[in-house]
């Protein structure tokens, strides 16, 4: 699946605003018209995108484990 967030050049986390201005600069660019659709269609729309989000696994804890570069979900102590 095509990172939609990388084909324009921005973070997940970017506002809906952001994203427009992406897309029109990705027009004007020149960049795939079908996937300039593709981003209008399930990145402008809120259900959709966190949809999109789900799917790419862009949750934050999904994030945060790519950026850091391991797992941080909290584990429970062991007694001994």
């Amino acid at each position: 699946m095509i990172n939609l967030y990388e084909f324009l050049g921005i973070e997940y986390s970017v506002s809906v605003e952001e994203v427009e201005k992406a897309i029109v600069y990705a027009e004007y660019k020149g960049k795939d018209s079908k996937l300039i659709l593709a981003c209008r269609n399930l990145l402008l729309n809120e259900a959709r995108r966190a949809q999109y989000d789900k799917a790419m696994n862009f949750t934050p804890t999904k994030v945060l484990q790519r950026i850091l570069g391991y797992n941080t979900t909290l584990r429970s102590s062991k007694k001994i």
